[in-house]
């Protein structure tokens, strides 16, 4: 996305040139101050995706006219819920109540969606492993789930480590909330060898289900 504002006057976000896949939500955001009428300003934007908060790689914005800065991901701004119990018929029930404030790039109803999944996702852990009673399997998982990728330079290729921790996704508890098909699309610079090669650990270590066998029609 490109900027270009001259004269004297605020610059707003609504002063960055109409894009066909972005858009700009909060057009009235203050960008900056030109003090002066010959005062110019050419800006040129760096757009990704990512989760939650990420602070910007000094190695990555090393270079001459670049200015880097930290990146908050959510679109969540507050989130709020009330349990009430219920009466009459319904007696012995209770009735949730969710708020969720966006910052208009999402709706909530669709944060809502998103969050459901990734909790969904995380009891997925519990109910995919055989009830047992032996601990020391239990205290196995959870050591597995901890081990941070950083750490797995003896089974992974730097390629995929990189762009994992990147992300970030700093251990293979954060790396089961996603799908096979979901991590594709959020992580960049993930080709197919890559994705393959870490489908296969993950699937050899149980943490992702096997790839379903084509049947012949």
């Amino acid at each position: 996305m490109t900027l270009y504002a001259s004269g004297e006057g605020e610059v707003v976000a609504g002063d960055i040139k109409p894009h066909s896949v972005f858009e700009i939500v909060n057009p009235e955001h203050h960008l900056a101050t030109l003090d002066a009428d010959e005062g110019e300003l050419v800006v040129t934007f760096g757009v990704e995706k990512g989760e939650g908060y990420r602070a910007f790689d000094h190695e990555e914005a090393a270079g001459h006219g670049i200015l880097p800065v930290d990146a908050i991901f959510t679109p969540v701004l507050k989130a709020n819920y009330e349990v009430e119990g219920m009466s009459g018929r319904l007696s012995g029930r209770d009735l949730l109540t969710i708020e969720i404030w966006t910052d208009r790039t999402i709706e909530p109803i669709d944060a809502l969606r998103t969050a459901a999944d990734i909790f969904k996702s995380k009891l997925d852990i519990i109910t995919a492993q055989p009830e047992s009673d032996d601990q020391p399997a239990s205290d196995a998982m959870s050591e597995l789930l901890e081990t941070e990728i950083k750490d797995l330079g003896d089974q992974l290729s730097s390629r995929i480590i990189n762009a994992l921790s990147r992300y970030p996704i700093r251990t293979l508890g954060e790396l089961m909330r996603f799908t096979p098909e979901t991590l594709k699309q959020e992580v960049r610079n993930f080709g197919e060898v890559s994705f393959r090669e870490l489908r296969d650990f993950m699937v050899e270590k149980e943490l992702w289900p096997a790839e379903e066998e084509e049947q012949p029609e």
